[in-house]
């Protein structure tokens, strides 16, 4: 593998980390476009200007999650 993504993917997750090594953002593909990034932040969401799903960043004590929700779904 060359490191480079020949296949287009519907939702796609990029993280960025900075010179130190810590993740700095999260670039986020929907519908096959890139529809914006988020912050390193606890909370942190973007919805889908397309579709309507919503993409949300969950910091944990020692990980974190990337949810994309359907439109109307609420996190329980």
């Amino acid at each position: 593998m060359n490191g480079k993504s020949e296949k287009k993917f519907l939702t796609d997750y990029r993280v960025n980390f900075g010179p130190d090594g810590n993740i700095i953002s999260v670039e986020i593909g929907c519908c096959g476009q890139r529809i914006g990034e988020l912050r390193y932040k606890d909370g942190a969401r973007r919805s889908c200007p397309l579709c309507g799903c919503v993409h949300n960043l969950i910091i944990q004590h020692n990980h974190f999650h990337l949810r994309r929700m359907p439109p109307g779904e609420s996190e329980a």
